[in-house]
């Protein structure tokens, strides 16, 4: 008898999140996030809030997680966006870094991120992944 079906169905049943790898969406109302580095096998983000000329301050920020691996820790960064906002005005960093940002699991129900870190001209959001998919915003 082949064992062949038998690996078949081994692999069926092993959760495909194994494969799935980090990825980070603002493109939802009201989402405002750059990505400027990510690594997905560490979960770390690094973002600014994105800028849109002429149309109010890039101090909020709010963006999906998606492919996290439940359990591990995440970490994301936030700094400023260095492209002015206004005219030739950018936005101070004290604005867009509070001591505690807010996560959610279904992007209904919110809590505060437990510790964050502040680190040169950015602050550091730490967090373990309740779910595959979460929400961080300030």
């Amino acid at each position: 008898m082949s064992r062949l079906p038998v690996f078949f169905l081994l692999m069926l049943a092993i959760d495909v999140s194994v494969w799935a790898e980090m990825s980070v969406s603002s493109d939802f109302p009201g989402g405002s996030a750059e990505v400027i580095a990510m690594d997905p096998a560490q979960q770390t983000l690094h973002i600014q809030p994105q800028v849109q000329a002429d149309h109010g301050w890039p101090c909020w920020w709010y963006c999906r997680l998606d492919g996290l691996s439940v359990g591990k820790s995440v970490r994301v960064s936030v700094s400023a966006n260095a492209k002015p906002y206004r005219g030739h005005a950018v936005l101070n960093r004290s604005w867009l870094a509070p001591d505690s940002a807010s996560i959610s699991d279904d992007n209904h129900r919110w809590r505060p991120v437990p510790q964050s870190d502040r680190d040169g001209g950015a602050v550091t959001y730490r967090f373990n992944a309740s779910s595959k998919t979460m929400w961080i915003a300030w």
